[in-house]
């Protein structure tokens, strides 16, 4: 079949040493007992040495530690002032190598519990990116071969989050876990609940007027008056 044929070519092609991906095929079981009937799911990884090779190759920039700035013998802040804004520098896998065997640090920001430099946002894009670099995705699903294609989420990643944001008493706190946010679902996502946050404050002063304002005229004219 047409369909198969392109498929098992995608993925030979996918998992070719310079492309550095892991596929994992399973069926999907809404086409009951007939396997024609029956969706092809690929599950498509980007290893942590595929995922420092193509930010190499891309030139992905990534932030810095934060103590990089005693590394290469910057003052440090004046007292009462804030600390170095965080840095960024595309990836070279020289560069961190040496780096690390003269100062036995990071180079790069450690962003994960696992040791990795890269969060869930960057490999999306370094596995994007890869994915484009040898298909066309989009052409794929013109023609029907692919019907869709979306990122998956982390379930330890998720949980994690939902640990420092999704809970009753951080209503009343107008704390909300950005730099998790950003790290996870990117830029926009992070901005769109940063404004969020900074709206609901903002609001809240109106909203304490108003119902002050509230108060005082059914006081003086009554709730009767009010409602009409």
């Amino acid at each position: 079949e047409f369909r198969t044929a392109v498929l098992n070519a995608v993925l030979d092609l996918l998992t070719l040493p310079d492309v550095g991906l892991t596929c994992q095929l399973f069926r999907s079981i809404g086409g009951g007992r007939d396997a024609a009937q029956a969706s092809l799911l690929v599950l498509v990884r980007l290893p942590e040495r595929s995922a420092r090779s193509w930010a190499s190759t891309l030139d992905y920039e990534l932030p810095l530690d934060p103590e990089t700035w005693r590394c290469v013998g910057l003052p440090a802040p004046a007292e009462g002032k804030q600390d170095y804004p965080p840095g960024f520098a595309r990836y070279d896998e020289q560069l961190l190598a040496h780096y690390e065997d003269v100062h036995q640090e990071p180079l790069y920001k450690v962003r994960s519990r696992e040791g990795s430099f890269f969060q869930m946002k960057d490999r999306i894009r370094l596995l994007t990116q890869a994915v484009e670099e040898h298909l066309d995705i989009q052409s794929l699903i013109c023609k029907g071969v692919i019907s869709a294609q979306f990122p998956l989420h982390s379930s330890v990643e998720l949980q994690r989050l939902a640990s420092s944001w999704a809970r009753p008493y951080m209503v009343w706190t107008w704390v909300q876990p950005l730099e998790h946010i950003h790290s996870y679902f990117g830029e926009q996502i992070a901005f769109y609940f940063a404004w969020l946050g900074f709206q609901a404050k903002l609001l809240s002063f109106l909203a304490v007027a108003g119902g002050a304002v509230e108060a005082w005229a059914s006081l003086h004219y009554g709730w009767a008056a009010l409602l009409h």
